[in-house]
């Protein structure tokens, strides 16, 4: 899962400290992770809109033609289109809870390193 990648926090946090932000790949790297964090976080909502889209055309009536019995399959198209509509709920609430929290994570990082190296 992508957010394994936090696990690694505390790690960071000391080689940064460590290094009293004067090491340049470090602090590349912090930055890289925030968009790498900013990149995921705009791909996962529009993979979520995407799948929000698709549900609103599969209920519509437009569907129907493929259904045999309209009655029970709308039945049956709901009950599915319901179990969709909380699995897209959670994916929206695990993930882009996650990435905020990662987010924020490399943002508190980042305000780690010093506008001057300590001496």
């Amino acid at each position: 899962m992508i957010f394994s990648k936090a696990s690694v926090d505390h790690a960071q946090r000391t080689e940064l400290l460590k290094a009293n932000g004067t090491d340049p790949l470090l602090i590349r790297d912090l930055l890289g992770d925030a968009q790498l964090w900013d990149l995921l976080g705009r791909s996962c909502r529009k993979q979520i809109a995407e799948l929000e889209e698709f549900q609103t055309s599969y209920i519509s009536k437009l569907w129907a033609v493929l259904r045999e019995d309209e009655l029970a399959a709308d039945q049956q198209a709901n009950e599915v289109m319901k179990k969709f509509s909380d699995a897209i709920e959670t994916l929206k609430n695990a993930h882009l809870e996650g990435l905020r929290t990662l987010t924020d994570t490399s943002k508190d990082l980042i305000q780690l390193v010093p506008d001057k190296p300590f001496k």
